[in-house]
């Protein structure tokens, strides 16, 4: 696969942990759902990655993120929304547009 196809990204350093944001501070976890998402080109990862390699001797990887596979479909306006911003309410799923309008259309499920 080539740099230029690649979007969304996680990195990931060779134990399988990906690296995350605690607040202002960088970690690395196991747990998928708490790993920072950049953006390949414009974070400039492949640069950061060869830096972090040649100034550090740090060796993160780059690991596509599956656009389909990360998406969740908003209940109120069918809008596939990045599971990270999906929000649950105890009844349906809101993307952060819908979240945001406090009349939120009701869906079938709702009646």
């Amino acid at each position: 696969m080539s740099n230029a196809s690649l979007n969304k990204v996680y990195l990931r350093n060779l134990v399988g942990e990906y690296l995350s944001r605690d607040g202002r501070n960088w970690t690395f976890t196991l747990d998928q759902t708490k790993a920072h998402v950049f953006d390949y080109e414009a974070d400039n990862v492949a640069e950061q990655l060869e830096l972090a390699k040649r100034d550090s001797g740090v060796i993160w990887v780059a690991v596509q993120i599956d656009q389909n596979a990360e998406a969740e479909t908003c209940d109120a306006c069918g809008r596939k929304t990045r599971f990270t911003d999906i929000l649950f309410d105890d009844t349906r799923y809101l993307c952060p547009n819908c979240r945001k309008s406090k009349a939120a259309p009701a869906t079938k499920a709702d009646s």
